[in-house]
């Protein structure tokens, strides 16, 4: 059975972490299990005792101490409740280490395509869930279901009759639970796209275009409308599953009140054991309710952890590989690649020679095919055809990232200081105050820098405190990330979209001035900037149309030039 599988798995990565705390806590949890059948079997002798014409003191005295030793090993639940929050820790952590070692090893393709992303937000939303009906599992085996056997036990002796009716009613609670549970569970299926919707549309009240077009309004009579629609239909539902549980409750009192009457009348008891029979009527009634809401829990809420361990088994290799060669350079042979769900291709049979040390521009109309082309070489992506070779001469290895240096063209700035945005992209040398300070002067220049009050220590974001930045000055923060990182081979996609002209050509010379000794790649739309470049690639729908230099392509009066003179007579 799935569910047990991915309980025992779990349970295993616990037993990993921490196997002193989990079997103290399922020590603990049998001790707290046995309470109820001690309380029984105490009550049923003092009980005894006391009836007769002359009792024996001191075994009254020792029946009241045993009484309290079962009471206080009733109070051993605070510790299992702190073992086992201890636990849970524990065991969340852990599997989100799994989640994050296994999305470490998936290409950016991964993250890039949708139904990807959702495996992995499925997966996020599992590990939780994993955690949830392991501990609930081994507190229904442990304390409920240990107890109500010992408890049935102990009344087969009293009445094995009495017992057989007990177990009969245990379907009737299954049957409506499981009930309510369907009912629940049909209920979230069809309102989890509603609920998805109520989110975006509180985000959307408070939004800053929706101030300013004044429609902040209209968004909040549609997060009413479908809320209200989402709380009534919830209700509606919430009120079926009560009468479902309180006329199978109902049912069950019945029977109980029952196989009282009947014990009282026909039976041939003792005193101890009818007040035994009233006491035992509560805990087992306690135990069967436990026992079937933690299992329909459980089968609830295994789905979710079925998520979880069906992305960390993923045997799937998503992770880039390397090809290194013994010819230095980098060699692209018949190079393809096709996204997800998509039958187009973004590149077609690219064959390419990039040299050590070549300054390389790629440049062409939106769509073209740079972007990819860029990922493919930078390893974030992997080829669905054709292959890449990489020369010995870079110090690659066969996986991983080392001695690449990128800066993608959508920039992430972090809610950090300015000096830790630098430093992420090198954390062996995020406390190397000095070197990061010298590559923030390098980027925003010494009077620039020196605007900023606490220098490196300058936090990002308004909402703790900080500064704002400028688009140009959040692509100066990624551009400095890009030169911080020890690197061979860098890669620019659209490094200077947001700042004007002259400031993009600063940079470009300083950038290159900068990565004399390296293999650069750097794409733009703007063609006044590539006359640096040793090689200029011009792309057209997945193709290399065009590749030489500044002067080479205008002679060729092709594509190059044309998009060049375009974007010339239009300043």
């Amino acid at each position: 059975m799935k569910q047990m599988s991915y309980i025992l798995k779990t349970i295993s990565i616990i037993y990993k972490e921490n196997k002193l705390h989990l079997i103290s806590c399922i020590f603990l949890l049998l001790l707290v299990a046995t309470f109820p059948f001690i309380k029984l079997v105490s009550i049923n002798l003092l009980v005894d005792e006391i009836s007769k014409e002359s009792f024996d003191y001191y075994k009254i005295l020792l029946l009241i101490l045993f009484f309290c030793v079962s009471m206080f090993v009733s109070n051993s639940a605070s510790f299992v409740n702190l073992l086992g929050s201890y636990l849970w820790i524990t065991a969340e952590i852990a599997l989100q280490n799994a989640i994050i070692n296994t999305t470490a090893k998936k290409s950016l393709a991964f993250i890039d395509n949708a139904d990807d992303c959702k495996k992995l937000d499925k997966a996020k939303e599992g590990y939780g869930r994993a955690v949830e009906i392991t501990m609930k599992f081994i507190s229904a085996l442990f304390i409920f279901f240990v107890s109500f056997i010992m408890t049935l036990s102990y009344l087969a002796q009293i009445n094995p009759k009495m017992v057989l009716a007990l177990l009969l009613i245990v379907p009737l609670k299954v049957l409506s639970s499981l009930k309510v549970m369907k009912e629940a569970q049909k209920l979230r299926d069809e309102q989890t796209e509603d609920r998805m919707r109520v989110q975006k549309y509180s985000g959307y009240i408070t939004s800053k275009d929706s101030k300013i077009f004044m429609a902040s309004e209209f968004f909040l009579k549609k997060w009413y409308d479908l809320y209200s629609k989402i709380v009534n239909k919830g209700n509606s539902v919430n009120q079926k599953n009560l009468l479902i549980d309180l006329s199978s409750n109902c049912v069950m009192y019945f029977c109980y009140a029952a196989i009282i009457y009947r014990t009282i009348i026909y039976g041939d008891n003792d005193l101890g054991q009818m007040v035994v029979l009233f006491v035992a009527m509560e805990t087992i009634f306690n135990n069967i309710n436990a026992i079937v809401t933690q299992l329909c829990d459980l089968m609830q809420n295994t789905f979710l952890s079925n998520d979880l361990y069906r992305y960390i088994e993923d045997a799937s290799k998503e992770h880039m590989e390397r090809n290194i060669g013994k010819e230095d350079g980098i060699f692209l042979k018949g190079v393809t690649y096709s996204y997800a769900n998509s039958s187009k291709k973004a590149l077609k049979n690219i064959t390419l020679h990039i040299r050590p040390n070549e300054n390389i521009a790629i440049v062409g109309k939106n769509g073209a095919g740079k972007s990819t082309l860029i990922k493919l070489i930078s390893g974030l992506y992997s080829p669905t055809g054709g292959s890449i070779e990489y020369g010995r001469n870079y110090g690659l290895a066969e996986e991983g990232y080392e001695n690449i240096s990128i800066m993608p063209q959508d920039v992430m700035l972090y809610h950090l200081t300015l000096g830790e945005n630098i430093g992420i992209s090198n954390m062996e040398q995020m406390e190397n105050s000095e070197e990061i300070r010298n590559t923030l002067i390098k980027i925003f220049g010494v009077n620039k820098f020196s605007k900023f009050n606490d220098g490196i220590d300058t936090v990002i974001g308004k909402e703790f405190g900080g500064i704002d930045l400028s688009g140009g000055e959040k692509q100066r923060i990624s551009y400095g990330r890009t030169l911080f990182r020890p690197h061979k081979i860098v890669f620019l996609d659209e490094p200077t979209a947001a700042v004007d002209p002259l400031t993009e050509e600063k940079i470009y010379k300083e950038f290159i001035e900068i990565s004399r000794d390296k293999t650069t790649f750097f794409i733009t739309h703007r063609l006044a900037s590539v006359r640096f470049a040793d090689r200029i690639i011009v792309m057209d729908e997945g193709r290399i149309m065009e590749q030489g230099t500044h002067a080479e392509l205008m002679e060729m009066k092709g594509l190059y030039s044309e998009i060049y003179r375009l974007q010339k007579e239009s300043f």
